[in-house]
């Protein structure tokens, strides 16, 4: 399974990309780490060339939404607005 870096510290900070992420944009990186959250089964798909990216992080982002989209409707069964926190 492919391996992203997570670490957040120092972003921002430097230009300098590690050998780890070089070649890659900021941006591709972090819909990568979506499909990784969001469609890990898709991961090893998009890495063999089987999946495109683009398709997985569609699928992602669909399940991101349809996530909080639940997590709103339990809120509202339990009576909480989405920014109180649960006693």
């Amino acid at each position: 399974m492919l391996k992203l870096p997570f670490d957040r510290r120092g972003e921002g900070r430097t230009r300098k990309k590690s050998a780890e992420t070089a070649g890659f944009s900021a941006n591709r990186l972090l819909q990568a780490r979506q499909v990784v959250e969001h469609a890990p089964e898709f991961v090893d798909l998009v890495i063999d060339g089987t999946m495109g990216l683009d398709a997985a992080l569609t699928e992602a982002t669909r399940r991101k939404q349809v996530g909080m989209v639940e997590e709103i409707r339990a809120d509202a069964l339990r009576g909480q607005t989405p920014s109180q926190p649960q006693r």
